[in-house]
């Protein structure tokens, strides 16, 4: 999430024991986390909740 909020393609980034997850395709992939965030609200919480929800339903890839 703080790699999103940091830089708004901020690609692959690993999670920890060897996985990674690609938060922009996990974005591009989830369809409320995409609408939401091309919608123009700019709320840094409402941000952060639509970018761990597209996080946590992306799958991990190994490292």
């Amino acid at each position: 999430m703080t790699a999103y909020l940091a830089a708004p393609d901020p690609g692959i980034v690993p999670l920890s024991a060897g996985y990674e997850v690609d938060i922009t395709a996990a974005i591009a992939a989830h369809a409320f986390a995409k609408k939401f965030l091309n919608s123009g609200r700019t709320g840094k919480a409402a941000v952060r909740a639509a970018v761990r929800s597209a996080t946590l339903a992306a799958q991990a890839m190994r490292r």
